[in-house]
């Protein structure tokens, strides 16, 4: 037996079995979300109808657009990650000539998950075909500010937690969330100002994403990582890799 899950309302409680690997964990995980777990599939998303992709960003606008007219009202960070969550996950699927395209905004605990990853949500994006399926998932770190500074790595405690979230995926992300909307940026690079519609769009049409089984698996939750089955129960954890950029799964 590789692991049991049991479904709690908020969260899952897993216990790892007697053959259990982290890989194997990762691939049982993602099979009870519905989610696609092989990296090595080849990506569909170079085949999407821009017609869907416009659709799915047209999704995201109108969610950023509502709580950018709420936000006086929102206050604080976690009410406007919570605010952003609901309007886009119950749109569900988006469907389109055969097509199935769904982005799923999930939150993360403050502790242990944010502060060992240093995300404070994940998105992830699930494209459907013709019977091929492609799963793909980025990190985000939300600050709340006034408008953006001139350099967004100066708010409150956000280089270091992009380092945090660098460690484990290079599909690290700033989020600003301000009066006047929102704006992103990947990774250290900071002057390089995006919107969140268009990195859902370019994560839909295989311009970004991170397509690896435990990252995916570790973005599915609000309180777990991978690791953390093993340390619950005193085994010990899988061992951490080195991540060539270059070969593993983008």
């Amino acid at each position: 037996m590789v692991a049991t899950i049991e479904d709690r309302g908020k969260s899952k409680k897993i216990e790892h079995g007697p053959v259990a690997t982290s890989s194997r964990i990762a691939h049982a995980l993602l099979r009870d979300e519905r989610l696609h777990a092989d990296p090595d599939t080849p990506d569909i998303g170079i085949e999407v109808p821009q017609e869907l992709i416009e659709r799915g960003t047209a999704v995201v606008e109108s969610a950023i657009a509502e709580i950018t007219r709420q936000f006086s009202r929102l206050a604080k960070e976690e009410r406007v990650t919570g605010a952003l969550q609901y309007d886009l996950n119950r749109f569900g699927t988006i469907e389109q000539d055969g097509w199935q395209l769904t982005i799923i905004l999930q939150g993360f605990t403050e502790k242990p998950k944010e502060k060992t990853t240093g995300a404070d949500f994940g998105v992830i994006v699930d494209l459907k075909h013709a019977g091929r399926q492609v799963s793909k998932a980025f990190w985000a770190q939300a600050k709340l500010a006034d408008a953006v500074p001139n350099d967004p790595l100066t708010l409150p405690d956000l280089k270091g937690q992009i380092a945090k979230m660098l460690k484990r995926t290079r599909e690290a992300y700033g989020v600003i969330y301000t009066p006047n909307g929102i704006e992103v940026f990947q990774g250290r690079e900071s002057q390089k100002r995006s919107t969140l519609s268009q990195v859902i769009g370019d994560v839909a049409a295989c311009r970004r994403g991170d397509r690896r089984p435990q990252f995916l698996a570790d973005t599915v939750h609000r309180d777990y990582l991978i690791e953390m089955v093993f340390e619950s129960t005193g085994t010990a954890s899988p061992p951490k890799v080195n991540i060539d950029w270059a070969t593993e799964g983008f």
